[in-house]
């Protein structure tokens, strides 16, 4: 029984039609074979292809979607080629996969791989972040280890004839590199041999091995084949907040230069230009009372632009094999603190902070990392509250300085350069000046009252659809059913089972209780993206029809176009009201026999992957690439818009190319743009 709580939109459903039969989703199959080829290139990248041998078992499920995992999240869609028995697969057809914490979902459509049937899945993705370690044995080798991808063994059984190959980069001689010891039930020594390249390669084989156990195979290098050559020993972080609400924040950063001909001159740390006092974003002020110096000698001063301190080392360069302690000071203007009115209506202030990540291919290790927070005199332990965003630190020490300030010490011995979490200190406001802290604007009326705007839209929405369509058969049937109540067989309604995969985003949306202005815009941002339309004006909102069979277009797509091409108001909305009532009955026919609960726990996995990718790209450019792939799901998040603030708050935007058919405003009153994304406002 669907309980009130649920989706509005499956009560009409649950109205309009009767209960399908029941099954539940079941996968069971062995992987005879599995090739896997790891191929390591000198600019400190590596590609990946995997061949795997399925056989699915005669009384299971069929095959539909493959996960694959990935070493980390640093690759792009637009790199990663697939095919099912020679058949190629879509790109839309590859998404983040919810199953595996780094990895990717091939949806196989129609080459499902069928119960008792046999299928080769051929995977390639180029142009992945090598990750290298020091040698434990040797400083002036680089490590490299690599675990191929595996299955749950609630899925994979049986034995597999597994084969995992590493070619070396470049230029490397064949008696350079060394091998780490093998997995159990491997040999020893790995095969040893040339491929077509030239390159040398040390290949691991076992006829008996299975799909359900990670593997882990490694070799080591020195590390002038690889880019990675700065390492950083260790970082810390120092901030102290002032009660004039100044933030005086400094970096002390470690570097050891193993490159073997090249000088460590320069670096790029980043700085917040914006403060979020939701739901408005503030500019924050430039740095000032920069300093910088290496090892105790001062640096030029630092030029700050754009979210980023532009650090030059000149004459103090660190030559290949030097040490050096970069330390960078600068003051933050009164913008770091706010207040809202959830926060003791305005009694409490936070401070919102994430130190800068290092990244490029140049800098490598697992630093021993340490952010220090000093407060304002006069405010005790017992008036604040501390957390870290992603549980990668132990609760801070508390320590007093000699003012007696508290002094919040957070550390861990080893962690990732490129990536920090969050750190979140909430202190009293009354202990700070009164023009220290930024005021968020107070909230609406439903916000105190703790519903939000989509719900009260969501609940307005669907009870006027409810109203229009339910109410007539509500009234015909109140008439009818004193007479026919003895003639109605009982009927029994089955929870169903198992995930139903292969949803589109839209369809995810009415799934998860979207409203259905947000779900109507799903879908023009999708005919717009397929270039079937583009957007004339918006207030109101009219969209010109470029292509009404355009390829990839859905059902309720098509049904969409008609709809808008309707002139009269009236007969526009009765139109989208049936696109809607066709894209439940869709849905609910999709649904049948599956689990409701563990299909939406599904797709609010996906959701989350679809943010993580997002946060991860390295490049503002790469990063709105992912996030162009990943929107329609990113828009299944409610808080989409903050989210999205925070991730790109001291980033250039680059929109995508289809954008200008979405926004008419977009490119009003600028010259021309030639090739690709270009900044937003730029």
């Amino acid at each position: 029984m669907v309980k009130a709580r649920r989706l509005l939109l499956l009560w009409l459903a649950a109205l309009l039609f009767l209960p399908a039969a029941v099954r539940a989703q079941t996968y069971a199959f062995s992987v005879p074979q599995e090739t896997v080829d790891v191929y390591l290139n000198n600019d400190g990248t590596l590609d990946i292809e995997y061949t795997f041998v399925f056989l699915n078992d005669a009384g299971a499920d069929p095959i539909d979607v493959v996960d694959v995992g990935l070493p980390d999240d640093s690759y792009r869609f637009t790199n990663i080629t697939a095919e099912i028995d020679g058949r190629p697969i879509p790109l839309a057809a590859i998404t983040i996969s919810p199953y595996v914490a780094s990895g990717v979902a091939l949806d196989l459509g129609e080459n499902s791989i069928q119960p008792g049937a046999r299928g080769t899945l051929r995977f390639r993705i180029q142009s992945m972040k090598a990750i290298y370690h020091p040698d434990s044995s040797d400083n002036q080798y680089a490590s490299f280890q690599f675990a191929p991808t595996w299955f749950g063994s609630e899925f994979a059984h049986g034995t597999t004839d597994l084969r995992v190959a590493i070619h070396l980069p470049p230029g490397v001689g064949p008696n350079e590199p060394r091998w780490h010891s093998a997995p159990e039930g491997f040999p020893a020594r790995p095969e040893t041999a040339l491929d077509a390249d030239g390159r040398p390669t040390y290949t691991w084989h076992n006829p008996a091995a299975n799909a359900y156990t990670a593997y882990t195979f490694g070799i080591s290098i020195p590390q002038q084949y690889v880019v990675s050559a700065v390492l950083l020993n260790s970082e810390r972080v120092e901030l102290t907040v002032r009660q004039d609400g100044f933030v005086e924040v400094s970096y002390a950063l470690d570097f050891h230069n193993q490159a073997p001909q090249s000088d460590f001159s320069t670096l790029a740390l980043q700085y917040d230009t914006y403060v979020y006092a939701l739901p408005v974003a503030y500019s924050v002020p430039e740095p000032v009372e920069v300093r910088a110096a290496l090892n105790g000698a001062a640096l030029p001063t630092p030029q700050a632009a754009y979210g980023t301190l532009d650090i030059r080392l000149g004459e103090h360069s660190l030559k290949p094999g030097e040490r050096g302690r970069l330390e960078v000071s600068y003051t933050m203007p009164p913008a770091m603190l706010t207040a809202d009115w959830y926060h003791d209506k305005y009694g409490t202030a936070l401070l919102y902070f994430v130190p800068a990540p290092l990244e490029g291919d140049w800098l490598y290790g697992n630093p021993e990392q340490t952010i220090v927070i000093t407060l304002p005199p006069g405010i005790r332990a017992e008036d604040i509250q501390a957390r870290e965003s992603n549980g990668l630190f132990a609760a801070p020490a508390v320590e007093h300085t000699p003012q007696g300030a508290v002094r919040l010490v957070w550390s861990r011995p080893s962690g990732s350069p490129d990536s920090w979490p969050t750190f979140q200190v909430f202190m009293p406001r009354d202990a700070l000046d009164a023009h220290a802290v930024i005021e968020a604007p107070p909230p609406g009326l439903l916000k105190r009252l703790g519903i939000s705007e989509d719900t009260a839209i969501c609940v307005l929405s669907w009870l006027g659809l409810l109203g229009l369509f339910v109410a007539p058969v509500y009234l015909s049937g109140l008439l009818t059913r004193r007479r026919k109540r003895r003639y109605l067989p009982p009927r029994i309604k089955i929870s169903g089972q198992g995930i139903k995969r292969g949803l589109t985003a839209v369809e995810a949306a009415v799934l998860m209780e979207q409203p259905v202005d947000r779900v109507l815009t799903m879908v023009l941002f999708s005919v717009v993206k397929k270039g079937a339309a583009r957007v004339r004006s918006v207030s109101p909102l009219r969209i010109e029809v470029l292509d009404a069979d355009a390829p990839g277009l859905r059902a309720y797509e098509e049904k969409f176009l008609q709809a808008m091409q309707e002139e009269e108001p009236a007969r526009r909305k009765q139109a989208l009201q049936r696109m809607m009532i066709a894209l439940v009955r869709s849905l609910n026919a999709k649904m049948s026999g599956f689990s409701y609960r563990q299909t939406k726990a599904y797709y609010e996995k996906i959701i989350a992957k679809a943010w993580a990718q997002v946060q991860a790209a390295d490049t503002p450019a790469v990063q709105m690439e992912t996030l162009e792939k990943a929107l329609p799901w990113t828009l299944l998040d409610k808080n989409f818009d903050d989210r999205a603030r925070r991730i790109f708050r001291s980033r250039p935007v680059y929109l995508p190319s289809w954008w200008g058919a979405y926004d008419p405003s977009f490119g009003r009153g600028r010259a021309p743009a030639g090739g690709g994304g270009r900044p937003a406002g730029a």
